[in-house]
């Protein structure tokens, strides 16, 4: 009988834990997606952020130094809205 009843609880032990993890790994991805998707439509919101989950160093440097530099590399219009290009955003 006991044997039954500790097989049921490793069971629900197992889908409780495993339930967490994927619950885990699915949050991150959810705010590395929304901390470029902020990025890509205001970057300006970085510019005190010294590390942000999904974004690398060059992308935070380059909105604290406003460098013209990596803005330059978009459209026209990209730039006079402040939006950073593609290229910037998806760096690996």
């Amino acid at each position: 009988m006991w044997q039954k009843a500790a097989s049921v609880m490793a069971n629900g032990a197992f889908c409780t834990f495993s339930s967490t993890i994927i619950s885990c790994g699915l949050a991150c991805e959810v705010e590395k997606c929304g901390h470029r998707l902020v990025y890509w439509y205001s970057p300006q919101k970085y510019a005190t952020v010294e590390q942000a989950y999904g974004l690398t160093e060059e992308q935070l440097l380059a909105v604290r130094n406003h460098r013209p530099s990596i803005m330059a590399t978009s459209s026209s219009s990209n730039v006079d809205s402040g939006m950073l290009p593609m290229s910037v955003l998806f760096e690996a």
